[in-house]
Order: structure tokens, then sequence, then C-alpha cells
């Protein structure tokens, strides 16, 4: 069970940036809990600010306690509520659920289901940022769910008609399916959206997923 530290920051403080779907109301925080602790460091203007000492970062940090440490924090992993917690807080996604439990865009600004159901227009927020400072375009959308259905486990399952993603221009993609499938949509909840370039220096031979087990490639507020 998750209880509230009051001196470390809640998801209150960025919900100008986000708005916390569901799952992102089973976020707590506790330096006190028994268990693993993980610690996600607040980033600002998508940049990423490095972790100094527990009292200096200690009001930029983010600490989710739980008993049962997951091997990686790869987001494809994000079937694993631990791995999907932490992705909340340090990736974003093209849609998301709001307070009212309302599907809503969140990189996306738009999205439209053609007549058959076999693709989505998906048109981007422009000037999102990677912690790194990268732009965040429809290649990165295009190379996180080419890479899921790649590696074909975990999250692929969210996404088991997926085909191909055409890139237009940096703001706008077309995702291709091999049947229309309902559930495609609300399940992009959870296809947290990559670096590609980032995570392209460190894919080794398994795509990045030995890289990604204890580091992050996201554009949320927080980071590893």
């Amino acid at each position: 069970m998750f209880q509230q530290d009051p001196s470390v920051p809640t998801a209150d403080a960025d919900a100008s940036r986000r708005n916390w779907h569901r799952r992102r109301g089973a976020w707590a925080a506790s330096a006190a809990a028994v268990g693993l602790g993980v610690f996600l460091a607040a980033s600002s203007s998508g940049v990423a600010r490095s972790v100094g000492s527990a009292a200096s970062s200690r009001a930029d940090t983010l600490v989710v306690a739980t008993a049962i440490p997951p091997a990686s924090f790869d987001p494809i992993q994000s079937d694993n509520s631990t791995v999907d917690m932490v992705s909340l807080a340090a990736y974003d996604t093209l849609v998301q659920y709001n307070n009212q439990n309302q599907l809503v865009p969140d990189l996306a600004t738009s999205y439209t289901t053609s007549a058959n159901g076999k693709s989505i227009s998906v048109t981007l927020r422009s000037g999102v940022k990677f912690q790194n400072g990268a732009p965040l375009t429809a290649s990165d959308v295009a190379w996180t769910l080419n890479r899921t259905k790649k590696l074909g486990t975990d999250a692929d399952s969210y996404i088991s008609p997926y085909v191909s993603t055409t890139v237009v221009n940096p703001t706008h993609l077309i995702i291709h399916l091999s049947q229309p499938y309902t559930p495609f949509i609300p399940n992009l909840t959870r296809i947290y959206i990559l670096n590609s370039k980032l995570v392209e220096q460190h894919l080794g031979s398994n795509e990045g997923q030995t890289w990604l087990a204890t580091h992050d490639a996201g554009s949320g507020p927080y980071e590893l």
C-alpha cells in the first residue's frame, strides 16, 4: 500500500502539463515505506536535471516505494503495474484519460479513424521536448510502435493489429492496422513514446532493453 509523504511533490504539481488519468490516481510516495525506492527527478522545461545529494534534490524528487521490484523499467513492460507507475511520470503517450475517465489527447492534438477502421491519422503537439532537449516528432512515435511490434512482448498485446506507421511530417502520422480494432486508441495510453535517437545509441543486441532497464528516454515531467 502506498502512503503519501507530504515532503515529496505529487502529480498535482504538474497538473498544468499532464492530466493524470485514473491510473495516475494510484500514485503515492513514501521514503519510510518498506520496499524498493524508485527515485524520479523532476525535469525542467523538458530538459533533464541531474540528481545530486538526497538533501539537495529532495524538493525535485518523487520517491515511489514498492515491495516487489520489477526486473526492468523499460516502458514496453507497462503491463507490470510498477513499471507503469514509473512510466506515467517519465513518459508521455498519444492519448490519456482525464479525471472524468474520458479519453483525451495528450501528445496528440487530434486523431481521426478511417471509414474502414484500418488507419488512424494523428496530429501531434508541436514543440514537445524530450528530457535531453531533443524534439519529439512523428518519427519517434513510429519508432516506438515499430519497436513494440518487433519485440512482440508485453505492451505488444495492446496493439496486436498494428502493422506500420507512415510519417507524413514531424507532427503528422498515419497508423496502419491489419483490421479494425476498437480498443487500439484507448490502449495507446500504455504505449509510452521513446526518444528514438537516444535509445538507438544503446540498442545493443536487444533493441535497447538492457539500457532501458535502468534508464529512461521520455518527455515526461520526471526522469529516473
